[in-house]
């Protein structure tokens, strides 16, 4: 058996023997992020990649190494790069929601038919034509949704069985695969089986393999809407930086704060340059209505900026000689000089997006824990099948085969993993799903876990407590005179909140005065202002 194994950075999309220990010669790395994914374990995540050191860090559902020692100082992967990279990716979530919506489609046509009249059975037998309940009919229905659909469930779990590493799909193969054997051998001899066990489990083949599809279309959905997020989030990075000869008198001028004059702002005295080849201590010229390229400090000129991508806030930043600037927020008004302080991976807006990607490679505490529960659940699950088969054949009633078979193939049906298979990823994606439809970005399934435990809600304030724009109406005249209106509903949620015993914070970007306003007029309890995006808590 040969596993494919994907490394969509490095170029890897090869077929490996399972369960095997393969080496691969790959290239020195960049420092960084690579997602990978495992095709027989259906595992993504991510592998680190240090600038200084060949460690990689181990995701919590997955392991890497390089065993390759990284220089310092290697380029990094390109903006377009990575955004190349993510389109990639995201052709495949699309590729891969659309074939698994395909397969949920046929299931549900093929098993209602057989599904309906089962339940219809248990009111009354006059509402179910007997036509209906034909167990052949039955078979030809679910054997597509068996062998069809059911293929990327038994692809990945019988191997994992085969290889003493059974997982989720390893307890849903075996169930639905001994309901369905027990069923099929029900139409050839229904007679060899005992009185009272010869009705077949075609429905609960048909239902469990189409809802645990159900599962990993939501599953693929969820992590589409988050991948889109990553692109949107690449996509602000600019393509091109106006730089300055750091070797002209101008540009030393400058760096030595003697500049006077706003000569730089002559097209002739910049070039325009690949952002990816600016490096830290550059001299770039920025523009009124352009948007920042790096992280940066200002050394000549003032403008203000739109940082509302970074802060969240509305109100535009002023910002004179010595303050900092923070890459792909806009220069609404004026024209600066700025020295590059962070390039590549250390920039704000990297580090963010960082974030939202390790947030995909995440898994619920739940989820681990039932995948290590399957570890030793199917072995049980089998002995226990097999022990009850011996006892029933050596001291059950005639015919002792035929009791013998009905009651082991008993023991696999009930053990069919729905609470294991399909509640678990079935919760975390559709709370994942309900909260972002309602503005919540649940950054891993371990915070949804953990939501159970909450003493505190920590808020952002522009576009969750306040609507997000200057207020019309606001008094001009007051220092806090860029009144952002509280947003209908948010006094009211607080109140809940705190009625319910939970202590609510607020943490804004804006200045402590707007902040300290706001949270008086919506009841929050502690305000901590002037705080930046990646210091916030993330989950």
């Amino acid at each position: 058996m040969h596993v494919a194994c994907r490394v969509p950075d490095l170029g890897t999309d090869t077929m490996l023997p399972g369960n095997e220990t393969t080496e691969m010669s790959l290239p020195p790395l960049p420092a960084g992020d690579y997602p990978f994914a495992c095709g027989m374990n259906m595992v993504h995540g991510l592998l680190r990649v240090e600038g200084e050191t060949d460690s990689a860090t181990k995701p919590d559902d997955g392991t890497a190494s390089t065993g390759t020692a990284i220089p310092a100082g290697t380029p990094r992967m390109s903006a377009a790069d990575a955004l190349l990279a993510e389109r990639q990716e995201a052709e495949e979530r699309r590729q891969e929601i659309r074939h698994t919506g395909m397969l949920v489609a046929i299931g549900t046509v093929l098993t209602l038919p057989v599904f309906v009249p089962m339940m219809l059975m248990l009111v009354s037998h006059s509402l179910v034509p007997s036509w209906l309940m034909n167990p052949w009919l039955q078979a030809i229905l679910i054997t597509p949704v068996m062998f069809y659909c059911g293929a990327p469930i038994h692809r990945v779990g019988w191997p994992a069985l085969w290889h003493r590493s059974p997982d989720m799909n390893s307890l849903v193969a075996l169930g639905t695969t001994a309901a369905y054997l027990y069923s099929i051998a029900l139409c050839f001899v229904s007679e060899l089986m005992p009185e009272g066990s010869r009705e077949p489990y075609f429905e609960s083949v048909g239902v469990v393999i189409t809802l645990v599809l159900v599962g990993r279309l939501l599953e693929a959905k969820a992590r589409e809407g988050t991948g889109k997020a990553v692109q949107s989030l690449i996509k602000l990075r600019p393509r091109v930086a106006h730089i300055l000869d750091v070797g002209t008198p101008l540009a030393k001028d400058l760096a030595a704060g003697k500049a006077s004059g706003d000569g730089w702002l002559d097209p002739a005295q910049s070039q325009d340059i690949d952002i990816d080849r600016v490096k830290t201590g550059d001299l770039l010229v920025i523009r009124a209505g352009e948007r920042i390229p790096l992280d940066g400090v200002v050394l000549a000129g003032e403008a203000s900026v739109d940082e509302s991508m970074i802060t969240g806030e509305s109100v535009l930043a002023r910002r004179g000689v010595g303050e900092p600037l923070t890459g792909a927020t806009i220069m609404q008004q004026g024209n600066v000089v700025m020295k590059v302080t962070r390039t590549g991976e250390d920039t704000v807006l990297s580090q963010i997006i960082a974030l939202v990607a390790r947030a995909q490679a995440t898994k619920a505490p739940v989820q681990r824990l039932a995948d290590r529960i399957a570890r030793v659940f199917v072995p049980a699950v089998i002995i226990a099948a097999l022990w009850t088969g011996a006892i029933w054949i050596t001291f059950g009633p005639q015919p002792k085969l035929a009791h013998a078979l009905v009651t082991a193939v008993s023991v696999l049906i009930i053990a069919c993993p729905c609470a294991l298979g399909l509640a678990t990823p079935l919760s975390v994606t559709a709370a994942t799903g309900l909260g972002a439809t309602n503005g919540v970005l649940v950054t891993s399934a371990r915070a949804l876990e953990q939501a159970r435990d909450i003493r505190t809600v920590v808020f952002d304030k522009t576009g969750t407590i306040t609507v997000g724009a200057i207020d019309d109406d606001a008094d001009y005249a007051k220092p806090s005179y860029t009144k952002d209106s509280v947003k209908p509903g948010s006094k009211e949620a607080i109140a809940a909140l705190r009625a319910a015993g939970i202590r609510t914070v607020m943490l804004s970007g804006d200045k402590a005065e707007v902040a300290e306003r706001v949270a008086a007029e919506v009841g929050i309890d502690t305000v901590i202002a002037q705080v930046s995006p990646t210091a916030r808590p993330t989950g």
